[in-house]
């Protein structure tokens, strides 16, 4: 103590100081450590100790250059060399921190206290984490919680903590289990601990406990980002799509920059069926976080459901930069270019991703693709068989590599091979399929009811209709269920008990849906049931549009130039009326137009055709459609439902195809084994409509001179 008439004793005010620092009082603490320099400007426990108090201030510099100053006077200081490696570390400066860690434990064991031992080694763990030497971090943790239990220091489980994260890190998470569990029953209030347990449970494929671990770090801190954002993700899981929109916009609510929150909205956005609103999401994300390679590629996804094909390359272009080694930057640019229509360069791409990922399949998948839009089949073959090779499990290829197959004629391999449809993501069903047992054709009907089931598009209902009657002649009783559209049109098809995909179902013993039908009967190519017609329009409706079609010795003629613009190949099927204006300019006779709503644009582009004449008010249902079509000479159509219906009546129709046809369509031929009726068009080259503009119109003046 002092004696008055003294001057202030440096150690006593020390001491004084220290005194109000370990009860909390740091302002006092503070006043008498710089009493203390003001009589030893060099005194190391006074510049040590101010500059943690400055540090927990904010003044982060000032109180690192303390420490620094403190270590200057006194090297030895093992516990300050601690302490400014923490500071370095939380000021982002890793490697210094380790520098500084080492200093302590480089030294012998008997001369630093075993507190600073315990916190270099905890230290070194943290910076070496951050530095993402995660494998390094791990042995260390593990050596830094054995230092506390050899010195007896209590446990707060803030190593379990770091351990459990670090063995994460690394992907080590049966390991990393426990850690959290020891870590939870040490800091059962830390909402961190058991929201990092759900994130290693569901490593660990353990679905089941992820949700109450989301929930209990939910509870522990009610407005917790991360929290919300992962339950977000357990609810997009379990196909609670409002829940989870709801879950991620509340975090973003809290943390508008959180690209995992973009990120997880984007994805249940793209599960509602919003690609627009989804890609808004990943853009913000990627904003936030431009090397996130999962928000690139999402984002690559919602684009190529939009067709936003500019986009999608400069999307690709952008991943090549961001992540040079990565397959998934050629990938994305071979989908890009696929979808742009040049082929060839998507070949190159996709085969630069496999260069760097030779078990690519997806990317084998997408050669395939390319080359069959090339008309490559061989090619296409080959590159499929080796996406299945390679991924078993890629049911895509499998259906891809069916269709090839089924375009060159091969029935028997293409007919089994399309049944892996049913175990690609792309929902291909109306409507669910029922729980009875599925007809391979095997099973005798003889005593069975069956339901038939539409399964994709119009006109693939319309095609298989033919095989409606032999599965009446053996079954007891045929349920036929379609499309609403079709209802009136198939009202009196014979032997079934129609129904809509909007009606109750009645009980059935069996059922099979209507595009599996060719291989239940054994179809091959030569044995296609192709009766001259297996349709017919209701008597009423074709005596009604007799009178609604001139009645002279000119052709009536049938056009459609445009499909569903939902439709997945719509861009290569249809064709602009600009460009087929020029067909029904060069028809003989009168043209009508078998589309009851045209496309935006398109009435201006027919006015001033003096041989149109428009009837798509009277065209209510496809019942008028098939009625028209049965008044017609002739039916000029793009690769649409209205193909098949014409078909199905035996009525002449010129079928316009891409070069890249549907599968039903084959190859290099003129006529169609499934429509007696139809005449076929191809394209000579991809996207080359001109050339079949010209061939029809040039058919059409033939016409005139006969």
């Amino acid at each position: 103590m002092n004696q008055p008439g003294r001057a202030p004793d440096p150690a006593d005010l020390l001491r004084l100081a220290f005194a109000h620092h370990q009860a909390g009082r740091t302002v006092d603490a503070r006043a008498h450590y710089q009493n203390v320099l003001a009589l030893a400007p060099a005194n190391p426990d006074a510049l040590h100790l101010l500059g943690l108090i400055e540090i927990g201030n904010g003044a982060r510099e000032a109180g690192i250059a303390r420490i620094r100053a403190a270590l200057a006077a006194a090297p030895t200081m093992f516990t300050a060399w601690a302490n400014l490696g923490t500071a370095l570390r939380r000021a982002g400066q890793p490697e210094e921190a380790l520098a500084c860690f080492a200093r302590v434990l480089e030294a012998s064991p008997d001369d630093p206290d075993a507190s600073a031992i315990s916190d270099a080694l905890a230290g070194t763990g943290h910076a070496l984490r951050d530095l993402g030497r995660t494998a390094e971090a791990v042995d260390v943790f593990t050596r830094a919680a054995a230092q506390c239990l050899k010195n007896g220091r209590p446990q707060d489980g803030s190593l379990h903590v770091a351990l459990a994260l670090a063995l994460q890190a690394e992907g080590r998470h049966a390991e990393a289990e426990p850690a959290f569990r020891a870590a939870l029953a040490l800091r059962p209030a830390d909402a961190t601990v058991p929201l990092n347990l759900g994130v290693t449970l569901r490593a660990l494929g353990r679905s089941a406990e992820v949700g109450p671990c989301f929930r209990r770090a939910l509870e522990l801190r009610p407005n917790y980002p991360e929290a919300l954002i992962n339950l977000g993700v357990v609810a997009l899981e379990a196909e609670s799509f409002v829940q989870s929109e709801t879950l991620q916009r509340r975090a973003l609510a809290l943390r508008p920059d959180s690209a995992e929150a973009h990120l997880g909205l984007g994805n249940v956005l793209m599960a509602r069926g919003k690609p627009a609103e989804a890609a808004a999401s990943y853009r913000t994300a990627l904003r936030l976080a431009p090397t996130r390679l999962d928000a690139s590629s999402n984002l690559h996804a919602a684009l190529a459901k939009l067709k936003a094909w500019p986009e999608m390359l400069a999307n690709a272009e952008a991943i090549r930069r961001a992540h040079p080694a990565a397959a998934f930057g050629p990938f994305a640019l071979g989908d890009a270019l696929l979808g742009r229509g040049r082929f060839d360069d998507a070949i190159v791409a996709y085969r630069e991703a496999i260069a760097r990922d030779p078990l690519h399949h997806i990317a084998w998948e997408g050669v395939g693709n390319a080359h069959r839009k090339l008309n490559h089949i061989d090619a296409a073959i080959g590159a499929y068989r080796q996406a299945v090779l390679i991924g078993p499990e890629n049911h895509s290829a499998q259906a891809n590599l069916a269709l090839a197959q089924l375009l060159t004629g091969d029935f028997p391999a293409g007919l089994d091979g399309y049944e892996s449809r049913w175990n690609c993501d792309t929902k291909l069903t109306i409507r669910p399929r029922p729980d009875s047992p599925v007809w391979t054709g095997a099973a005798p009907l003889a005593d069975k009811r069956i339901l038939l089931q539409a399964e994709q598009g119009f006109g693939d209902t319309l095609q298989m209709l033919r095989y409606v009657a032999p599965v009446a002649a053996r079954a007891a009783h045929v349920v036929l269920e379609v499309q609403p559209g079709l209802q009136t049109l198939l009202a009196d098809v014979p032997g079934v008990e129609l129904i809509t995909t909007a009606d109750p179902r009645p009980p059935t013993d069996l059922h099979i849906t209507l595009m599996s039908l060719p291989r239940a009967f054994g179809t091959r190519l030569a044995s296609i049931p192709a009766a001259p017609s297996y349709l017919a329009a209701a008597a009423a409706r074709c005596r009604r549009w007799a009178t609604l079609l001139p009645r002279d010795s000119r052709p009536t003629i049938g056009v459609v130039w445009a499909g569903n613009p939902s439709h997945i190949n719509d861009r290569n099927r249809s064709m602009p009326l600009a460009l087929f204006r020029r067909i029904i300019a060069a028809a003989p006779g009168h043209v009508i137009p078998l589309q009851p709503h045209l496309p935006p644009g398109d009435q201006a582009l027919l006015a001033g055709l003096p041989n149109l004449l428009d009837r798509g008010a009277e065209l209510v249902d496809f019942a008028d459609t098939a009625a028209a079509i049965t008044q017609l000479d002739l039916v000029i159509t793009v690769d649409t439902a209205v193909a098949h219906l014409a078909g199905a009546l035996g009525r002449p129709a010129w079928v316009l195809l891409p070069f890249a046809p549907d599968w039903r369509w084959l190859l290099g031929r003129e006529d169609s084994p499934w429509y007696p009726s139809l005449r076929l068009f191809r394209q000579p080259a991809p996207a080359d409509w001109d050339s079949v503009v010209d061939r029809v119109a040039a058919e059409l003046r033939s016409l005139i001179r006969a």
